[in-house]
């Protein structure tokens, strides 16, 4: 029996000294990554052909405002040791992509198609003003951020995989003015996967602007993705992840 106190007490500061070095969920830092050269780039088989020919046959296209829209990821902690880590937001203010609104030859509405992609290299994390938004009140230094986002990158294989992309459809029944909550089919790709998801947006649109906004949930392993995990799962971020976003966009010139 003289030996079991040492030993469990030697485990014991092992543990402190894990955490208090700043091994908390997601928040180690693995080997450097290579970002690309270009954050904006678009993905090789983004579709714009499509929004460029529909533009000059005179259709209603929206081009996506980067500046005024923005995605937000919450992802929780969990495991037995969660109160040792933290909560995180994750968001992008890059995305880019075009919206395309067309008539119903009877007059009774529109249907909309967009298609966005967002560079995974310009999601930021656990942005102060964003924690603050969310109501996470623990306090994440930079080291942390920097290996939290650095373990994002890796989990989500972004050398392999740096886009996350949106095709989005949508039947409307006012073609001028919509400001309510309307069903929209989203197929989203990521991690090499694509997922069809059902979602409500609330939806404005008028002949120069359209604005839509929503909320929605997905699993992380659903794209193939293994969530985060240390010290045999006692620190660990949750499968579930909650997604906020706004696109902003306005009807292009013809060139």
């Amino acid at each position: 029996m003289s030996n079991v106190r040492p030993m469990a007490n030697r485990g014991a500061r092992w543990l402190v000294i894990l955490v208090t070095s700043g091994l908390v969920v997601g928040c180690v830092a693995p080997p450097a990554i290579d970002f690309p050269t270009s954050l904006s780039q678009s993905p090789a088989d983004f579709p714009h052909d499509r929004y460029a020919a529909a533009r000059l046959r005179g259709e209603s296209v929206y081009e996506i405002d980067p500046l005024q829209s923005m995605i937000r990821i919450h992802a929780y902690r969990a495991g037995s040791l969660s109160r040792m880590g933290h909560d995180h937001v994750i968001a992008s203010r890059g995305l880019g992509g075009f919206a395309l609104k067309t008539h119903f030859s009877d007059g009774r509405g529109v249907a909309v198609q967009a298609d966005l992609f967002m560079s995974l290299y310009s999601m930021t994390v656990d942005d102060e003003g964003l924690r603050a938004e969310a109501g996470f009140d623990t306090e994440v230094s930079e080291r942390a951020r920097g290996g939290t986002r650095a373990n994002m990158l890796a989990s989500l294989d972004a050398a392999r995989y740096p886009h996350v992309t949106l095709h989005i459809e949508a039947m409307l029944q006012d073609s001028e003015l919509i400001a309510a909550e309307v069903p929209l089919q989203a197929t989203i790709t990521m991690h090499g996967i694509s997922l069809t998801v059902e979602l409500l947006a609330r939806v404005s649109m008028d002949a120069e602007t359209l604005h839509a906004e929503g909320r929605f949930t997905l699993r992380q392993s659903d794209f193939g993705i293994r969530p985060y995990s240390a010290l045999g799962g006692a620190l660990a971020v949750r499968d579930e992840l909650d997604i906020a976003f706004q696109i902003d966009a306005f009807r292009g010139s013809a060139d």
